[in-house]
């Protein structure tokens, strides 16, 4: 190949050091205009039989023990819920079922929805993901991102101006970024605003 395309400066310098030259970073992009909420965050949890004013985080796409479900399963606070969406596993977040509310493989009008039930949206992979669209989906839907530093996701999410990165293996540090969005619930929107 004359010219290799990836999509975060995270996997070119990955595939770099295994000696692949001539890369070119281009990240994926999404059409904003197809994100733009369609109803507020009161509205989407009566559409999705959410009720009450609980703290509610969204992971979403293909759930597993690679993208960071064991880490939310241990760490999501009591008082909040948790919206698992996309391609998850039997068996995934047992520990916690009763505080997760789970919807396999939504469309993307559906998924816009489910953003704007959410708080915030984690992406706690625990190796190298590539980028993320989902950070980028959260963050045109107005939502915080809580992502990890392992990957693209960095390279989408200002630390603490539109989410925070942590260390997802720190299970400390991430649950206490969780504990703290379920306290200052008031001042999430300035972080997806952002």
């Amino acid at each position: 190949c004359s010219r290799i395309l990836s999509v975060s400066d995270a996997l070119r310098e990955y595939l770099e050091q295994w000696g692949y030259t001539n890369m070119t970073t281009i990240r994926n992009g999404i059409d904003l205009s197809f994100w733009d909420a369609e109803s507020t965050q009161a509205e989407a949890r009566r559409n999705l039989s959410l009720l009450g004013d609980t703290a509610i985080f969204l992971l979403a796409g293909r759930i597993g023990h690679d993208k960071g479900a064991t880490v939310v399963e241990r760490t999501l606070p009591v008082n909040a819920l948790l919206i698992a969406a996309g391609d998850i596993p039997k068996g995934t977040f047992a520990g916690i079922a009763e505080r997760v509310r789970t919807f396999q493989n939504q469309s993307a009008e559906r998924m816009r929805t489910l953003y704007a039930a959410c708080d915030v949206v984690l992406v706690p992979s625990l190796h190298l993901d590539p980028f993320p669209t989902v950070c980028l989906e959260a963050q045109a839907c107005s939502r915080p991102v809580i992502a990890t530093r392992h990957g693209g996701a960095k390279e989408a999410v200002k630390d603490g101006v539109t989410g925070w990165i942590v260390d997802p293996k720190d299970k400390h540090a991430f649950a206490e970024r969780l504990r703290w969005c379920t306290e200052h619930r008031g001042e999430l929107p300035s972080y997806g605003g952002a």
